[in-house]
């Protein structure tokens, strides 16, 4: 994967890993998302996975559904860093409903605060 990709490991260690999605993430990008995601699943399991969304400029379906997917394996510890309240990633992650089911790391103080009940 080269530099300019628009997924990237910024840090791995024994906690755990870090990837950061840049631009615009979709279907074109998904065969990269997906074989980093699968990869960092599979070398750190039961630690914490945290998918950098904070400089993406688009989230579709194919991402979303990715992250999902991965959010459902056994012993994942999956969180999203969305960025800011009013980002596209938190724009996305938030009208699909996936905040309701993965947790959201990062700047949050932006969030809301309200009770869901699933």
């Amino acid at each position: 994967m080269s530099n300019d990709a628009p997924v990237h490991v910024v840090h791995e260690s024994e906690n755990g890993i870090r990837i950061q999605l840049l631009g615009d993430v979709g279907i074109e990008q998904i065969a990269d998302f997906h074989s980093v995601l699968l990869r960092a699943l599979d070398e750190h399991t039961d630690q914490q996975l945290v998918i950098d969304c904070a400089e993406v400029t688009s989230l579709d379906l194919a991402a979303i559904q990715v992250l999902l997917s991965a959010a459902n394996q056994p012993g994942t510890r999956l969180e999203v860093d969305p960025g800011t309240q009013g980002s596209p990633a938190w724009d996305s992650l938030t009208a699909s409903g996936l905040d309701r089911i993965i947790p959201l790391a990062g700047n949050l103080s932006a969030q809301p605060s309200v009770g869901v009940t699933l």
